[in-house]
């Protein structure tokens, strides 16, 4: 109990804090955005405002998950932390698509010859904009750390937060420094016009591999095949040389979020009478609660495979 409410606290302390410095890494972005016209400038302040938009939802999905488990959810709600981190990916996708596609069709009016309307952002604007939202990003990554220590228990989604934190700075870094050579470089004169353009594209495409991999992921999780195989085996060797008394046919080994689930199939070598089973029973959970601490453990009196049960 005493970990969960250390880790129920530090979450919704680092995510409320996560909201504030979200909000204002997106409202940077905009008034920057309004000054400069600039798309590379819209798209890092559209993915600060998903950021902030879905830290918000994070509070309410850490306190729901985090709810004791019921009848109507046995196994816990662990999923809808899955379901959310997948809407999220989706959401950034889909942000990251249309400013490809805005710069792909103004690369495609610069050589048909047709006016672009270019970007007016001068070197100062530039550089202060991309000092404040790494700066921004580097203060939320410095909290998310320090309350990450502090918690007893390590929180899926403030890791993942702190991943799109770093993420997100390094990108606006990219972005900025592009933007300064088409704006300086002598021998970029010529294709300046689209240079706006072209860094939101190469942004885009970094920005894509972080949501893909989610995406991935969370379908992955979501699905719910083997996916830990190896570990498995590890397990079963382990309970296999401890517990002589039994035969282990089957284990399965889940990892949804921040909970880990084992389910064995087991069968005594040996008659052995109810109260011992149970005794046996809960040895084994002690054991596998000292390699998982944050886990739940299923053991299935059972000869079959766990797919066949």
């Amino acid at each position: 109990g005493g970990s969960l409410m250390s880790k129920q606290n530090y979450e919704f302390r680092a995510l409320i804090i996560g909201v504030i410095i979200n909000l204002i890494s997106a409202i940077v972005g905009f008034i920057f955005f309004y000054l400069t016209t600039s798309m590379s400038i819209l798209l890092d302040g559209l993915i600060s405002a998903i950021l902030c938009g879905s830290t918000i939802v994070s509070i309410f999905v850490s306190n729901y998950v985090n709810k004791n488990d019921s009848k109507k959810y046995p196994f816990g709600r662990y999923a809808i932390e899955n379901v959310f981190l997948l809407f999220r990916a989706i959401m950034m996708l889909g942000t990251i698509i249309f400013t490809i596609l805005d710069g792909a069709l103004t690369i495609l009016d610069f050589i048909n010859n047709q006016t672009i309307d270019n970007f007016n952002a001068s070197n100062w604007q530039l550089i202060v904009y991309g000092l404040s939202m790494c700066g921004l990003c580097l203060l939320i990554t410095l909290v998310y750390s320090i309350l990450n220590k502090k918690s007893q228990v390590k929180s899926e989604i403030i890791r993942i937060e702190i991943k799109a934190s770093l993420y997100d700075g390094l990108v606006t870094l990219v972005a900025i420094s592009s933007l300064l050579l088409f704006s300086n470089i002598e021998f970029l004169s010529g294709i300046k016009e689209i240079g706006d353009s072209i860094t939101v594209i190469i942004l885009s495409i970094i920005y894509l591999y972080s949501p893909l991999k989610e995406l991935i992921g969370q379908i992955k999780i979501l699905i719910d095949r083997r996916r830990f195989v190896e570990t498995e085996k590890e397990l079963i060797n382990n309970l296999q040389h401890k517990f002589l008394i039994f035969k282990f046919n089957d284990l399965y080994f889940a990892f949804s979020g921040d909970h880990y689930q084992i389910y064995i199939s087991l069968y005594p070598k040996q008659n052995l009478k109810s109260e011992e089973i149970t005794k046996k029973f809960q040895d084994i959970k002690n054991h596998l609660l000292n390699i998982y601490q944050d886990s739940k453990i299923y053991l299935l009196l059972s000869k079959e495979m766990i797919h066949n049960m």
